[in-house]
């Protein structure tokens, strides 16, 4: 009898078993052909951030990356794709948000303060992914306003504060949401003489380390040449003595010269490792790592440029508000300097004439990218919102776009993955109803991350429906 129970339970189990098997078979909501899911996006107009807008268009997605791009005729769809329908709207890449701290322990930011504050304190081995919280609301938060990638600053005010770190807002683990870690060194630059002193300070320190450094190394590959020669004259000695002799050499010889080698490497001069909290002000001086500039007026960029000089060259994009970029445009312009900007129109100064930075500055040949005009939600929420005011009032859509998507993508260093909507890249889409860029009505219907809806709006019409 107890046997009998034991086979009924077995075969009651592997019964369940085939049933869960049998529902997970099924696929999931991104389409399975053949393992591989794959998604079909129906677009009136797909703007890939990398040239002009493609009317009636798909964008095919397989395994998380863009497969296609193009019009309808151009790009076939396989048959069991899921199907993404918003031939009455626009698509667009996600937005990165180059400079936001959300999601981390400390949000609030202080401003730059001109002239005051004790000393230029220098934190340029901060990284921010250390203080990221998982599992936060405020990342899907962030999803359904579509920012898809994010640039991460190290602290706030005035200083060296470390460098950016770049995430994905969706992950089980920190591995999953970071993408990049140290892409660009922020300077809170406040002006004044202790901003002025400290900063050229630490320059000129690490200018001094980096010589120290430098010329540990040329004694180290003279030390290291002069005993290589030292070995062949002894290993050569000891060939003719073997010769002579007329011995084999032995097969535990090679052994041995090695160890010597070791050895002989153990000594010798050392070379000097780079601070943890100079090493990144060393990169930036040789330009292998970008500074991101923040400044609160015109009249500081001058006082930064005073303290390079002949002695220290930076690369920067810099950090500031849209009057002060379009005062000094011609500076931007001349050296070639790239400009983070809030979308949001301005007057200028001693005036209630409004003006277009953004657009002035795309006339005037200057790189741009947008940034909230707030580091709150409510901010990002309405930050296409106020793009589509600055196209309104002069700004080219095509610039526009770039700048919400593309160009912050290359500052942080993850362009070739994110950014734009290209054959290879990830597939981050943003799926609207209606155009976003023209009304303030559009409906951000789908967002994609890697290729996985994390964000579906629910359908109006289906729920009256479901009421009646």
């Amino acid at each position: 009898m107890m046997e009998r129970a034991c086979v009924f339970c077995f075969l009651w189990v592997l019964w369940i078993l085939g049933i869960a098997a049998l529902a997970g078979a099924g696929g999931d909501d991104t389409g399975d052909i053949a393992g591989e899911k794959i998604i079909a996006v129906k677009a009136g107009t797909i703007w890939t951030g990398a040239g002009k807008a493609i009317s009636d268009g798909i964008v095919l997605v397989k395994n998380g990356k863009i497969e296609a791009v193009g019009a309808r005729d151009k790009v076939e769809i396989p048959p069991g794709a899921r199907i993404l329908d918003v031939s009455d709207g626009v698509v667009l890449p996600g937005l990165v948000n180059c400079y936001s701290r959300l999601g981390l322990f400390s949000r609030v930011r202080s401003p730059l303060r001109s002239g005051r504050g004790s000393g230029f304190s220098n934190k340029s081995n901060t990284n921010p992914a250390a203080e990221l919280f998982l599992r936060q609301k405020v990342f899907q938060d962030l999803l359904e306003a579509g920012v898809t990638t994010i640039g991460l600053i190290p602290g706030s005010g005035g200083g060296i504060t470390g460098t950016v770190a770049v995430i994905q807002p969706h992950g089980k683990t920190r591995k999953e949401m970071i993408l990049k870690e140290g892409v660009l060194l922020r300077i809170g630059f406040p002006g004044g003489t202790s901003a002025i002193s400290g900063l050229k300070t630490l320059l000129d320190r690490a200018k001094a380390e980096a010589e120290k450094v430098e010329k540990a190394k040329k004694r180290r590959a003279d030390w290291e040449k002069r005993e290589a020669a030292k070995r062949k004259k002894a290993e050569e000695k000891r060939k003719k003595e073997a010769k002579k002799k007329g011995t084999a050499s032995s097969g535990d010889k090679g052994d041995k010269k090695s160890e010597e080698k070791k050895k002989s490497e153990s000594k010798g001069p050392k070379v000097p490792d780079l601070k943890p909290n100079i090493e990144p002000i060393v990169r930036a001086r040789t330009g292998e790592l970008r500074v991101l500039l923040e400044i609160p007026g015109p009249a500081v960029l001058d006082h930064f440029n005073d303290v390079l000089k002949d002695r220290h060259t930076l690369d920067f994009i810099l950090v500031t508000g849209g009057r002060t970029a379009v005062h000094i445009k011609d500076t931007l312009k001349q050296k070639k300097i790239p400009v983070v900007l809030a979308p949001v129109l301005t007057t200028e100064k001693g005036t209630t004439v409004r003006i277009n930075p953004a657009a002035i500055l795309e006339e005037a040949g200057v790189e741009i990218g947008f940034r909230p005009s707030a580091d709150r939600l409510s901010s990002i929420r309405n930050l296409l919102f106020e793009v589509a005011i600055l196209i309104k009032c002069g700004l080219g859509k095509e610039t526009a776009i770039r700048a919400l998507t593309l160009t912050p993508a290359r500052w942080l260093g993850v362009d070739k993955e994110v950014g734009s909507l290209e054959k290879g890249k990830a597939a981050n889409l943003l799926c609207f109803r209606g155009n976003p860029l023209e009304s303030p009505l559009a409906e951000l219907k789908y967002v994609l991350l890697s290729g996985r809806v994390v964000h579906e709006a629910g359908d109006p019409d289906a729920k009256e429906q479901e009421e009646k």
